[in-house]
């Protein structure tokens, strides 16, 4: 298998917030060239993607946006969606799809305003349970299942918030002086765990980040 995807789907359910979870699922590139998606009139519910690792290329307004992992990209209704995951990057994402009654103002709760396309999360074990545990629901449908999928949903904007809301703070410190700060002797090891985990460089991230050197 050159992907390896998961996605199921269930219908609509009464709720005031949270009208329903409509697809969630995971794509694991291996080997293929490229996975393209292009829907120029968007969805009708909201879409929710995690880079667990890798990264995808991502076009808002026409512009192009390199999203590496530990990122979340957040679609609106009738948005335009157009992105790509290459297989030499060996990209993992999940994703969920869902709508409701009063989905603006809760992304708004959590930190996530209407003009947000990008949402630093950082790299959690946790992302992949939430979702992992939205797709079982999905898939063996037991008793109460879609309010199960509403609370997890829930949770990971809980979460998402909670783990944005605490990136690293400026420091004047340099690379070799933080590495050695939390336990690595040698700054180009720590360097390339740290690319390992967020997808960016430390002083990338930096960069990309406005953290002061």
């Amino acid at each position: 298998m050159q992907i390896v995807p998961s996605k199921w789907s269930f219908s609509f359910f009464n709720c005031t917030d949270f009208s329903a979870n409509r697809f969630c699922g995971t794509y694991r590139l291996k080997t293929v060239e490229k996975l393209p998606t292009h829907r120029p009139r968007g969805r009708l519910d909201f879409q929710l993607i995690y880079i667990a690792s890798g990264k995808g290329e991502f076009y808002f307004h026409g512009k192009k946006e390199i999203v590496n992992a530990g990122n979340m990209v957040i679609y609106r209704p009738k948005e335009e969606q157009r992105y790509y995951y290459y297989g030499v990057d060996q990209t993992e994402v999940y994703w969920v799809h869902f709508t409701g009654n009063n989905i603006t103002n809760i992304l708004r709760q959590h930190g996530i305003s209407d003009d947000m396309h990008i949402i630093y999360t950082g790299t959690s074990l946790e992302y992949k349970r939430i979702f992992t545990s939205i797709i079982n629901e999905l898939r063996f449908c037991k008793s109460e299942y879609e309010e199960l999928c509403v609370y997890y949903l829930m949770e990971l904007l809980i979460l998402t918030h909670r783990l944005s809301s605490e990136k690293p703070r400026n420091t004047s410190f340099n690379i070799s002086e933080i590495s050695r700060a939390i336990g690595y002797e040698n700054p180009l090891y720590f360097s390339r765990i740290f690319k390992k985990q967020s997808g960016l460089s430390p002083s990338e991230y930096r960069k990309k980040y406005q953290i002061i050197m």
